[in-house]
């Protein structure tokens, strides 16, 4: 849209965003004025800086960000996407693994193990070398008895069975 044109808006919307054919630059309406925005300081052959346009962007579900071996970070590496390694990272520009967390974590729905069980109450996710599996282990609280095995100088083993008096 020309100059011109761009004037001739009626009551343009707040964050209205054009291309100025007439400067080849963009303009944005601030609310009360048109701003000129672009150049090398926000838009650049590989740049869009946020700064310049408003405090804030809306995506929606159709729009995808194809970063390639690029990296994209948010506020400070609050949350960090590795391109090259394909990794996520909150908390950290540096993530180790697929999801990487530094910091505390809230989960408020279930964890599932590699067979996308939620398994039961009472059970505890453990690691199979290769994936996870939920594993139920003996209450031994409710029955005052300790299983364990015990290696004497590497040579004998042997299995026993541990009571314990809770009253002493």
């Amino acid at each position: 849209m020309t100059s011109t044109q761009r004037d001739a808006v009626s009551s343009p919307a707040t964050g209205l965003l054009i291309f100025n054919t007439t400067t080849g630059t963009y303009n944005y309406y601030d609310g009360s004025a048109w701003v000129t925005i672009g150049g090398a300081s926000s838009i650049g052959a590989d740049a869009l800086d946020f700064d310049k346009l408003i405090d804030a962007i809306t995506i929606d579900a159709n729009t995808a960000f194809a970063l390639g071996n690029f990296d994209l970070n948010f506020d400070s590496n609050t949350l960090f996407i590795d391109g090259s390694e394909n990794r996520v990272g909150i908390g950290t520009p540096n993530p180790s693994e697929a999801l990487d967390i530094d910091g505390n974590l809230r989960v408020t729905g279930t964890y599932v193990d590699s067979s996308d069980s939620a398994g039961t109450s009472g059970q505890v996710l453990s690691s199979t070398g290769t994936g996870t599996q939920w594993s139920t282990l003996a209450d031994a609280s409710s029955t005052n008895e300790l299983n364990t095995s015990v290696t004497l100088n590497g040579h004998v083993t042997r299995s026993n069975r541990c009571w314990c008096d809770a009253e002493r």
